[in-house]
């Protein structure tokens, strides 16, 4: 039960944007090229890959379509994901881990 723990306290916000740009890097694909294919608003894909904001399951579904990747592979846990994205501290979604390799 300590990995299901683990696992629950990352926000859903912060995940679903780690799982997106994981995703969407993993494919060579820019954040310019996933939003003109999907249809989606200038900074849209970085609000979400910053967990700013979720995407709806529209959305959720056109970004998946642009990836190639379904939905279930889009947000499986991997190992090495909680190293990778880190836990939340706080409710108000700061990860332990993760932040510095957005800045570099």
């Amino acid at each position: 039960m300590g990995d299901d723990d683990r696992k629950i306290r990352i926000s859903t916000k912060k995940w679903l944007g780690y799982r997106i740009r994981r995703c969407r890097v993993a494919k060579g694909v820019s954040q310019e090229k996933l939003q003109a294919e999907a249809g989606l608003a200038h900074p849209q894909v970085w609000r979400y890959e910053t967990g700013m904001t979720e995407p709806s399951i529209g959305s959720l579904l056109l970004i998946c379509n642009v990836l190639g990747v379904t939905v279930d592979e889009l947000l499986r846990w991997e190992d090495g994901d909680e190293e990778d994205h880190g836990t939340e501290d706080d409710d108000n979604g700061a990860a332990s881990g993760g932040e510095s390799d957005r800045t570099a």
